[in-house]
């Protein structure tokens, strides 16, 4: 977002606050995760979820400034949902 403001000399000075969010944890992106499984109507396999699980923990770990987040999730709930084969 800083690249963003700096693109335009006259945009920064139009915003007063900056507001920082940390990085959802592991544990967070899996309750997430939980919540668009279940609200997707489907249930998980106990190796799904061990392996959702060791997914997020994987990014979480050698995340770096463009880090997803949320839109990790909902990426690989969407790429869950395409056919195999």
């Amino acid at each position: 977002m800083s690249r963003f403001l700096a693109a335009n000399p006259g945009l920064v000075s139009r915003f007063n606050r900056v507001i920082q969010f940390d990085d959802y944890s592991p544990r967070e992106l899996m309750a997430i995760f939980e919540v668009l499984v279940r609200d997707g109507g489907y249930q998980f396999t106990a190796d799904a979820q061990h392996r959702a699980g060791q997914l997020f923990a994987a990014a979480y770990a050698s995340r770096g400034r463009s880090f997803g987040n949320g839109r990790l999730v909902r990426n690989l709930f969407e790429k869950a949902q395409e056919p195999s084969g």
